[in-house]
């Protein structure tokens, strides 16, 4: 028999819908600082939050594209950066598992340089203006798009042919 969730799983559930951090997600529910990331996990793994997950999924699947525009700006303007900051501390090759786990959705440009690991970040304020422009009544939902395209195309992208100057 399923067990039901109580008030703070189901807010870590919806919290982790739109964030996919666990640690992020489950101190927004109301989970310890001290234990958020241990708690998020643990969260994960147990079947029937998997369920309420998918049916927040099937639910998002009608969702228009303005939602999943303003749900993305969100994140940027008030999601936490503190994975990328790890990645300043590491002083060896973390490897491609140890990224895996990382939020990285605040993160424009990541780059490793002579002086070691160089972090750009998507700017908080446009992402912050972008939100308070679709609240506005004259704005319509369709005008977050441009800037939407404009932010992600402000990201370098890598050289299809490996980086080879030619």
């Amino acid at each position: 028999m399923k067990q039901a969730l109580n008030q703070k799983e189901l807010a870590f559930c919806i919290h982790y819908h739109s964030l996919q951090n666990p640690r992020e997600a489950a101190l927004a529910a109301g989970y310890p600082a001290d234990r958020a990331a241990r708690a998020g996990r643990a969260l994960l793994a147990r079947p029937e939050i998997s369920a309420q997950l998918a049916a927040l999924a099937r639910e998002e699947e009608g969702r228009d594209l303005a939602s999943q525009v303003r749900a993305g700006l969100h994140r940027l303007a008030f999601g936490s950066a503190a994975d990328a900051a790890k990645l300043l501390f590491w002083e060896e090759d973390p490897g491609p598992q140890a990224l895996e786990g990382l939020d990285l959705f605040q993160v424009a440009e990541l780059r490793r340089g002579k002086n070691g690991v160089e972090v750009k970040f998507f700017d908080r304020i446009k992402a912050l203006e972008a939100l308070a422009a679709l609240d506005r009544p004259e704005t319509t939902a369709g005008t977050a798009l441009p800037f939407y395209r404009a932010l992600l195309g402000s990201v370098e992208q890598p050289a299809e042919d490996g980086g080879r100057d030619d």
